[in-house]
């Protein structure tokens, strides 16, 4: 079989940072294995002696002999584990420093951070406990058989060959199942990062998805993928269980040979010219102890087998996590980061809009309505009171931190009033903030969760409303490029943008935006304010902006104090 060519990068770098511990490990259990060595001898002689002797003292040299190599054997064995653990502490050590100088070195491209955070908690433990169990047997596993086969070979010389010959039967075993475990493992892996990376992304963003009305399909999404999960893991256990069973099959096959020929010899039924013969009970005694301890360390091998393949796991998912990660350019130069004014302090006067006459009852309705935090002496709003008929577009006015996007969370539930009652009687509510939330996926996938049955054309027609078409096109990954938590890697009015190209696709009655045209140059703000308008009067709108271009747009305007109020107070 091909031999994979050795990594390079922060695993590889942390593993062989701490090599030297490794090693020091692996030839204490290799010292360790001398000390096993004179304890099956002392009780081979015990036992034979014993034998011999059905009366008598029994010689207590060998008890001697036998406390001393156990005491040989406990004691390399401590050492070892001890340089083990260590190692395994430096492995973390490095892997978290040179992962961390990697993710957020200048210019990296962008990680998302649920891989990340498993990266640097999950991903440093696994890499190390599986360095740990499996680095000292990948070196002990030449030391310790041929120590003992060596024994077996001074002691009688077939026996020791029969040792050698079924030695290779182990690796090749390892190999025809590692094939199979090797592309199983990594499928788990994959799923296991993208099940991560999905439920933190959907708890993340559940308020968006009860926006849109998509948390009952997102669930059922989350359920698929950690049955899917499920499976993959029950796969890899059973090439896991084939593989054991397999394993010890090949050793008691070769454990049994060994004995046969043993009992045989003893039983003088042997006579063959070039092989022994003749062998003392005591080393046909020492030789059946001796061949299952030959076969352990290839045991404990294939065991910590899967150990390997976590650790070749966790190095794709931060090569993949790396060199999967997109980076939009800000395209428009007068695209900045929204700029969200402090916190809302109190309320002028407000304007109180007529109930609608119409028989259907409104699409919102406010009733002396307040707002006051626990601890304040100001309230934040006060006796706030309008309406919002079916089909129209309603604007909320006033100067930065007067209150308009608090009362725009009232109405869409995101926060209770102090006083008063609000009722929303349309079907939906969309929400677009002035920080939108978005999922770690690509473009599409983000506006897929408002309507996933949406096809190409629709999802460009959405882009092309809000004037993104171009620049998405322009992009060489196109829909599919990812995009982070709060947009990162579009420009602040790209991400408002994006937002409400959403909550277009969505089939909610009832669109709130919050300065949905900050930031935007007159031509885009233009654009963007007719396809809002042509919502009207298929959905509701209700806008908060200080922009006199969105306010003239509006049907009714709501005034929340400030001298804005004389200009827009009496819009038809």
């Amino acid at each position: 079989m091909k031999r994979r060519p050795e990594r390079s990068g922060p695993v590889a770098d942390a593993v062989a940072a701490a090599q030297p511990w490794f090693r020091a490990a692996a030839v204490g259990n290799a010292l360790a294995a001398f000390g096993m060595v004179t304890v099956l001898y002392a009780v081979a002689s015990l036992v034979s002696a014993n034998l011999h002797r059905v009366a008598g003292k029994t010689d207590i040299r060998w008890l001697v002999v036998g406390l001393v190599g156990l005491a040989v054997q406990l004691g390399m064995g401590l050492v070892a584990s001890r340089c083990a653990a260590h190692g395994a502490a430096i492995t973390e050590e490095e892997f978290r420093r040179r992962s961390v100088r990697i993710i957020f070195a200048p210019g990296a491209p962008l990680v998302d951070s649920a891989v990340v955070s498993r990266l640097l908690i999950e991903g440093a433990r696994d890499v190390a406990d599986a360095s740990e169990r499996w680095e000292p047997l990948r070196l002990q596993v030449a030391l310790i058989p041929a120590v003992l086969v060596a024994f077996a070979l001074a002691t009688n010389w077939l026996v020791g060959c029969l040792l050698l010959v079924a030695a290779p039967l182990i690796p090749l075993n390892m190999a025809v199942f590692g094939m199979g475990a090797e592309r199983l493992s990594s499928r788990q892996a994959a799923q296991v990062a993208s099940l991560d990376q999905l439920v933190v992304d959907r708890i993340k963003g559940g308020e968006t998805l009860v926006a849109l009305r998509a948390a009952g399909r997102e669930r059922v999404r989350v359920r698929q993928a950690a049955d899917e999960l499920a499976g993959r893991t029950l796969s890899v256990l059973k090439v896991a269980l084939l593989s054991s069973a397999a394993l010890e099959a090949l050793v008691t096959y070769a454990v049994a040979v060994v004995a046969t020929y043993i009992g045989l010899v003893l039983l003088g039924y042997v006579h063959i010219g070039w092989a022994p013969t003749t062998l003392s009970l005591r080393s046909g005694l020492f030789l059946l102890l001796l061949a299952p301890a030959f076969f352990q360390p290839f045991r404990d091998l294939a065991a910590a087998y899967h150990d390997r393949k976590d650790v070749e796991a966790v190095a794709d998912t931060l090569e993949k996590a790396l060199a999967g990660a997109a980076t939009v350019a800000s395209i428009e130069a007068g695209d900045q980061a929204p700029e969200v004014g402090p916190e809302l302090e109190q309320t002028g006067p407000s304007t109180t809009e007529p109930a609608s006459g119409a028989k259907n009852p409104p699409a919102v309705r406010v009733d002396s309505v307040g707002l006051q935090y626990r601890g304040s002496e100001d309230p934040v709003l006060e006796d706030i009171s309008f309406v919002v008929p079916r089909g129209a577009m309603a604007g909320v006015a006033g100067p930065s931190g007067i209150g308009k996007t608090t009362l725009l969370r009232l109405i869409t539930g995101r926060m209770a009033p102090s006083s008063g009652s609000i009722e929303v009687s349309s079907e939906g509510v969309a929400w677009v903030s002035q920080r939108p939330y978005f999922f770690q996926t690509s473009i599409q996938e983000n506006l897929l969760v408002a309507c996933p049955r949406a096809g190409q054309a629709r999802l460009w027609d959405a882009l092309e409303s809000v004037g993104l078409a171009e620049l998405v096109a322009g992009i060489p990954d196109g829909l599919r490029t990812r995009v982070g938590w709060s947009g990162a890697a579009l420009s602040g009015g790209q991400a408002r943008r994006l937002a409400l190209a959403r909550a277009l696709l969505s089939d909610a009655e009832l669109l709130v935006l919050d300065e949905p045209t900050a930031h935007l140059d007159p031509e885009t703000e233009s654009h963007l304010l007719d396809t809002i308008a042509d919502l009207v009067p298929e959905r509701t709108v209700i806008v908060a902006s200080h922009a006199e271009a969105v306010l003239a747009r509006c049907s009714r305007v709501l005034v929340l104090g400030g001298p804005v109020a004389a200009r827009f107070a009496d819009v038809p």
